[in-house]
């Protein structure tokens, strides 16, 4: 997945570096996230590992996962979305 965002940034890069629509600041800080949202797979990887690994009736210690699973899902829908407003932002600037 970090690839393809990867390839989406290198592709909204290109069209403003031809059309000059948005500041390179913000395309290079959707790179900086990026590196930032590999960091994130890569928890979201562990927490679910560590579930797996989990008594499934000890509701106490499922609760503690089950919120870090939420807290590392919220982190990508972050990231995707700041993406997408990046994605938006030089669509309103073409019109």
């Amino acid at each position: 997945m970090d690839d393809k965002l990867l390839e989406l940034l290198y592709l909204l890069k290109n069209i403003n570096s031809e059309n000059n629509l948005i500041s390179n600041e913000d395309i290079e800080e959707q790179f900086q996230n990026l590196i930032d949202f590999k960091d994130v797979i890569t928890d979201f990887e562990t927490v679910l590992s560590l579930i797996k690994e989990k008594d499934l009736k000890n509701l106490t210690e499922l609760e503690i996962n089950l919120f870090e699973v939420h807290r590392v899902l919220t982190t990508l829908e972050w990231h995707l979305s700041e993406i997408s407003e990046l994605n938006t932002k030089i669509i309103k600037r073409i019109k």
